[in-house]
């Protein structure tokens, strides 16, 4: 991704990295980034909003600088599959630059932009009585998730997608789940690993319910029952929580606050969160987490690209 792309400056240390970086993740990786990934801004896609009175759960994306133009490509896979209005709301992490919000905004007629300024005002008074879950927000943009989505989102259902995240196939378990207004259920894709800074084990005998394993955040279905911020609060105070990993974090809260309702669960494995070098042939769905980013362009943009630039 050039510097004009990102509005990011190009120093020479940024362009060592650049060139590192792109020696670490190989030839495909870089082609189909600097090359293909761009290409979806010569498309201009009219997103039909859901009417004002639809019960359809609004889609929020969490986005910055570096993330923009990926999210790009989530929005156009997951819009090309699903095929139906949606209200989507994309919230800047605080590094969103405005040639990026402007190009998401010329690139989806429709979509709304939350600045993290305007975010901040009004979280800061949301937040006021909860000092933990302000200094989270405050020290790490995944907060935003937390607390600003949830609060901000209209109704009680919304979908929640990572820029890292591509559709290959129609989601019929998301669609099944954003037509039915009596569906208060919460669903997450699933992670390889366990990822939450909670142990099962601590979370049964500390908090006396079950956690539910392997929760990835990447991929949410949520129903604002499971985000309680006075649970939010508290659940900061533990040990294991303030002193983990602090981009973990997010992702513990959400799967806490879900398995506190015993509403839902982990969507099926089409939904496909995995390490491996290829997807499975019948995904539907892939979160190209950190250790495997650079096949979201390898393999993701590459596959894609014939549906979604015609």
């Amino acid at each position: 991704m050039t510097t004009s792309e990102t509005g990011i400056p190009l120093t020479v240390g940024r362009a060592w990295w650049l060139v590192r970086r792109d020696i670490e993740r190989g030839f495909a990786a870089a082609w189909h980034d600097h090359f293909t990934s761009t290409l979806i801004l010569d498309r201009r896609i009219s997103v039909p909003k859901a009417h004002a009175d639809d019960t359809s759960p609004p889609v929020h994306v969490l986005a910055g600088e570096e993330q923009w133009l990926m999210a790009a490509w989530m929005l156009t896979s997951f819009l090309h599959f699903t095929d139906r209005p949606w209200n989507i709301f994309v919230h800047d992490d605080g590094t969103l630059s405005e040639n990026a919000r402007a190009e998401l905004i010329r690139l989806f007629d429709g979509i709304t932009i939350v600045p993290r300024s305007d975010a901040d005002v009004v979280m800061k008074d949301t937040l006021g009585m909860y000092p933990r879950c302000a200094a989270y927000r405050d020290a790490h943009p995944l907060g935003i998730k937390c607390f600003d989505i949830p609060h901000m989102a209209k109704g009680e259902r919304f979908l929640l997608l990572d820029s890292d995240v591509l559709f290959f196939k129609r989601p019929d378990q998301i669609l099944a789940w954003a037509e039915d207004e009596n569906d208060h259920s919460t669903w997450f894709n699933q992670d390889p690993q366990e990822p939450s800074s909670l142990s099962l084990d601590q979370c049964q005998s500390d908090l006396g319910f079950s956690l539910w394993p392997r929760v990835n955040s990447g991929l949410c279905l949520l129903h604002k029952d499971s985000i309680r911020l006075t649970n939010f609060e508290q659940w900061l105070e533990l040990a294991a929580i303030k002193n983990g990993i602090a981009w973990r974090t997010e992702q513990t809260l959400l799967a806490l606050g879900a398995s506190r309702t015993g509403k839902g669960g982990l969507l099926p494995e089409g939904y496909e969160v995995s390490l491996g070098k290829t997807r499975k042939p019948d995904a539907i769905a892939r979160h190209y987490v950190g250790a495997v980013r650079s096949r979201f362009y390898a393999e993701g943009v590459r596959d894609l690209k014939g549906c979604l630039l015609n």
